[in-house]
């Protein structure tokens, strides 16, 4: 055999992979972004990276450009090898964006290089390809790479296979380059992901332990130990510059905010059984957002179950062995994935920096892989077998096209230069690139302005000048002169290792309050003044020793070898090169089916519609967007339960606002039993913004609905709101003639039943604990939601109880609103908690929540007021801690003079007596002022709002002025009968208004939107003609 072709047949495992990968990485050919949660954040990162390489900083634990460029310790406490690869490739000239989507697209050929030849230690090559495959298409690696965008967790599949594959051969055969293979590659996990290499590092260590104990001869297996071991600690050394400051300096960054629910609480981000174990998905390219499972996938699973069998079927013990750990970790690895592994996470304080429990899918994703390729080795040889094995990596591959098919983000902004940091962080709120700005200083309580000089101004005394400045990558070199002595203010966050000199001479650094800035003296005259951002002593340690790994590294591979034994070969098999064919055949495959509608992929939207809702709704709201449908999870849950909507909606054009839309729980008292925050689910990837949703497709928008602690049983609405996100104005919905109708759509019902156990008392929000013995029931404690109020104001109380035993009667709850004297003003009668929810069902250690929403009389005085609440019977009571402050309007009970008298009564509740008008003459772009002059007929608890319209000749409305009585100050729910309310319009008209008569009428209307009526049934009051004259 020539060395061409020996060569070549070296080239055919290597090609192979990579062809049978293409598919994997086809949505990069378009090098488009993708919409991901984190891609922007790690271009930003790779950004910040290159440009202090350019300025020939090869490595800095501060990003200076950061915050502002307040800067942070970014590179200090987070991985940074992904970021060098990017710029690596961008610094080649194909920019840092093509870079970014070239690593991405590498790393999954590279994870199943990696696969491939972990594999290779124990299986065929035709094995070991589908291992390759099962790990370069698990559907967990398709969710980081093309929906969460997270670069250095996506590089870090590589590293993994490759550590565990050099392990295996160092264990079986022995061999310095094992050794040295084993240190890089651990190396590698730890700087390039915190948190994979977190999740690895038990899988590896106990792979080498087995390793040893299986595939070592018996005589060297101490010494292949020893080895191991050694590589493994080579590894850790090699890392120690990075992984050393990182563990320690955590503490002087805000890595609490990531530790907090419930985004970044490893219990509220379980995932289920049937999202563990997910089916293939049909692929809608019309829907905007979809939310891949994050999971091992059913199909991986079932593929990889039939090497169970090989625990009988294979003879030598070794690989029985072998099945069995990666059976036994899958298991693992996948059950702490559940909830009902939290008591594993509740005891290992280490798991809670994972954040997310689904984390541990890319272990287990490995572990499946093999176990997949274990199967693979029981199918026959020869023909047969190959096809059954290229039949297997295609129901591998396309069962994974869900998690292998993004969705592309044309309005997406491209970042290419530092200055993008910051504008990324005005437009988001995210600094230092982060979700929780968890690597900005601890000491930073508060973000400063952003500024471009390197010392503040403020703290410059009069005559003191910054004479000549030096910007440095990190830091700055200036010349100060200082009319007298002063306290400088640096504009950098300060961290451990910031440095300042006045004229070579150290100078002490103190932190500002609450920013966090340096700040450090300055004595009178001129000064050269240096600050610099250096190693501590703690780093500089670390960096020794892995700057000694590196040696003995270098030392090792360039040591002379001297004569041995030979490396028996694991394998003499060989691949076809037919199997590259395979690649491009599955490659045009998966781009067919880009094209054309089949069972895999097809168009959600069918005819404007979706089906297989659970119900269908086609409900068009104000604001272009129209609710397809929804599925509910269920119709009843247990108090304190939550139940999940998924919406559907679509545009019927382009949006011009921003909406967002979200779901009230309302009971027959009208209150609202859920929080006001319907939550999306944890595992939902929400829309985009709705200003960006093309016409022909459409969006979910999933929530929970969660009761509240305490919510007792019945029946409840569920009503759906859409709003304005700006303005939060609720969309109408549009009735069938394309009127606006109610600002609320209901959905359904959902039934509340009685839960199996109660929420404890002690982890509810209340505002005032009062834990008080009432007879039968304890006063747990109250919510009172305002301190000061006005007459007629709403009031919302909110009862906690407890039973201490079953009430034999229905009990009264008495709420009394006592003045100054003690006397009372006010009783409200209450049931505990609603009428349909009687106290003589509750039983012994009940716990249930109680909401009221009550009317202050319109008659309250000027003063403070207690609330008292009597339990009756017996009659025992209580005077609530919180008092409330009542301030009283003015009240006018004398009719002011009008310009027009016209006495029209609305509703029986309130007369127009008349108004003034400031001109009946007005032209385009004035302004109008009308008073109107109301008199209260009744008290009512309903707050009305006062409409002011001028239409045109032809009925079209040209200005108008709703709103509460008197500037938002004067709720019809606080007038006196016979009081004068006096209360000014301003009418603002267009500049491009046609001149004409144009009528001006005014009314009242519920917040519905229904009027009050006159006498002969009109809902509008005429009140005057105004003529509009030309300009």
């Amino acid at each position: 055999m020539t060395d061409s072709i020996r060569r070549w047949r070296v080239l055919v495992p290597l090609l192979s992979v990579i062809a049978l990968c293409l598919a994997a990485i086809r949505p990069w050919f378009r090098l488009e972004a993708v919409c991901t949660d984190d891609l922007s954040l790690h271009l930003l990162r790779a950004i910040q990276l290159e440009s202090l390489l350019r300025q020939g900083v090869l490595f800095s634990r501060w990003a200076p450009d950061m915050v502002f460029g307040y800067g942070c310790p970014l590179f200090s406490v987070f991985t940074p090898l992904s970021y060098y690869v990017v710029v690596a490739f961008s610094l080649v000239g194909i920019g840092i964006q093509s870079a970014m989507l070239l690593t991405f697209a590498l790393s999954i050929v590279g994870a199943g290089l990696a696969a491939y030849w972990l594999a290779r230690g124990h299986f065929s090559p035709r094995s070991a390809l589908v291992v390759a495959v099962a790990y370069a298409y698990a559907p967990y690696l398709g969710y980081d790479a093309f929906f969460r965008g997270n670069l250095a967790e996506t590089l870090a599949w590589v590293f993994p296979p490759l550590a565990m594959g050099a392990i295996g051969r160092l264990a079986q055969r022995g061999g310095r380059r094992y050794l040295i293979a084993v240190a890089l590659a651990f190396a590698a996990v730890m700087v390039t992901h915190n948190v994979f290499a977190l999740a690895f590092g038990p899988l590896l260590a106990a792979y080498a332990l087995v390793a040893v104990l299986t595939l070592s001869p018996a005589p060297s297996r101490i010494r292949r130990l020893i080895a191991t071991g050694a590589a493994l600690l080579l590894g850790t050394g090699l890392a120690t510059f990075f992984w050393l400051p990182a563990l320690i300096e955590r503490a002087y960054v805000h890595m609490d905010r990531l530790l907090l629910p419930p985004d970044f609480i490893y219990w509220s981000n379980f995932i289920d059984l049937r999202e563990l174990l997910a089916l293939p998905r049909v692929v809608h390219p019309d829907l905007l957002n979809p939310s891949p499972p994050r999971g091992l996938g059913l199909l991986p699973v079932l593929m990889g179950l039939p090497a169970i069998v090989g625990l009988w079927r294979f003879r030598d013990k070794p690989r029985r062995t072998l099945i069995l750990f990666f059976l036994l970790a899958l298991v693992l690895y996948g059950w702490l994935t559940l909830p009902s592994s939290r008591i594993v996470w509740d005891n290992l304080p280490l798991l809670k920096y994972t954040h997310f429990p689904w984390r541990l899918l890319g272990p287990a994703a490995l572990c499946l892989a093999m176990l997949t390729g274990t199967a693979a080795e029981l199918l026959p040889t020869g023909r047969r077998g190959s096809l059954l094995t290229v039949i297997v990596i295609f129901i591998l591959v396309l069962s994974a096209l869900f998690w292998y098919t993004p969705r592309y983000c044309p309005w997406a902004e491209t970042f290419d230069t530092v200055e993008s940091i910051s504008a990324f962080a005005r437009a988001t709120g995210l600094v230092c690139t982060t979700s929780k700005g968890e690597y900005v200083p601890r000491i930073v309580e508060a973000i400063p302005e952003e500024t471009s000089s390197p010392l503040d101004p403020v703290s410059l005394p009069p005559g003191s000048a910054v004479v000549q400045h030096a910007d440095l990558p990190v830091g700055d070199e200036l010349i100060v002169t200082a009319t007298r002595p002063f306290t400088a203010v640096y504009h950098s966050f300060y961290y451990p290792g910031w440095r300042v000199t006045i004229d070579g001479a150290p100078a002490p650094i103190t932190p500002d309050a609450p920013y966090g800035r340096i700040t450090f003296p300055v004595p009178e005259g001129r000064h050269r003044v240096s600050v610099r951002f250096t190693e501590t002593p703690l780093r500089r340690t670390a960096d020794y020793v892995s700057l000694a790994c590196l040696l003995a590294t270098v030392g090792l591979l360039l040591w002379p070898v001297r004569g041995g034994r030979p490396r028996p070969p694991i394998s003499e098999d060989r691949l076809s090169p037919a199997w590259g064919g395979w690649g491009g055949v599955l490659l045009g495959i998966v781009l067919l089916l880009q094209r054309v509608n089949t069972p895999l992929r097809n168009p959600g939207l069918r005819g404007g519609a979706l089906t297989g809702l659970d119900a269908t709704s086609n409900t068009s709201f104000e604001g272009e967007l129209t609710l397809l449908g929804f599925n509910q999870e269920r119709t009843t849950i247990p108090s304190g339960d939550r139940v999940r909507f998924d919406l559907f909606w679509t545009a019927r054009k382009s949006p011009s606002r921003s909406y967002q839309a979200t779901i009230a729980l309302v009971g027959p008292d009208g209150l609202r039993w859920n929080r006001q925050d319907s939550r999306p689910p944890r595992s939902f990837r929400g829309p985009p913004d709705t200003r960006l949703w093309p016409v022909g497709t459409y969006a979910q928008d999933s929530h929970y609905v969660e009761t509240l602690p305490g919510t007792p049983p019945g029946t409840y609405d569920l009503y759906l709101i859409l709003f304005d996100k700006e303005t939060l104005s609720p969309l109408r919905v549009l009735e069938s003639d394309g009127q606006p109708g109610p600002p609320d759509l209901l959905l359904g019902q959902l039934d509340v039943a009685r839960p199996s156990t109660f929420v404890d008392p002690d982890e509810l929000e209340m505002q005032h604990h009062l834990n008080v013995d009432l007879g039968s029931l304890t006063l747990l404690g109250v919510n009172l939601d305002r301190a000061e109020a006005a007459p007629g104001d709403l009031f919302l109380a909110t009862f906690f109880w407890l039973a201490d035993e079953s009430p034999q009667a229905d009990l009264i709850a008495r709420f009394s609103l006592l003045d100054s004297d003690g006397v009372s003003v006010a009783d409200f009668d209450l049931p505990p908690t609603n009428t349909s929810h009687p106290s003589s069902a509750w039983q012994v250690g009940d716990f249930w929540r109680g909401q009221h929403l009550l009317h202050l009389p319109a008659a309250l005085n000027d003063g403070d007021y207690v609330w008292r609440i009597t339990l009756l019977p017996p009659g025992r009571s209580i005077n609530l801690p919180s008092p409330i402050h009542v301030t009283a309007p003015f009240h006018a009970f004398i009719s002011p003079p009008l310009q027009y008298p016209i006495d029209v009564t609305l509703g029986g509740l309130a007369t127009l007596v008349g108004f003034d008008l400031e001109s009946e003459t007005i032209q385009p772009g004035d302004t109008l002022t009308v008073t109107l002059a109301w008199r209260a007929e009744a008290e009512t608890h309903t707050s009305y709002n006062v409409f002011l319209h001028l239409t045109a000749p032809d009925g079209a409305l040209a200005a108008q002025s709703d709103g509460i009585p008197v500037d938002w100050t004067r709720p019809t729910t606080g007038w006196l009968p016979g009081e004068f309310i006096v209360d000014t319009h301003t009418l603002t008209l267009p500049t491009d208004i046609l001149p004409g008569p144009y009528t001006l009428f005014a009314g009242l209307y519920e917040p519905d939107g229904s009027r009050l009526t006159v006498q002969d049934g009109s809902d509008v009051i005429p009140l005057a003609t105004i003529e509009l004259r030309g300009q």
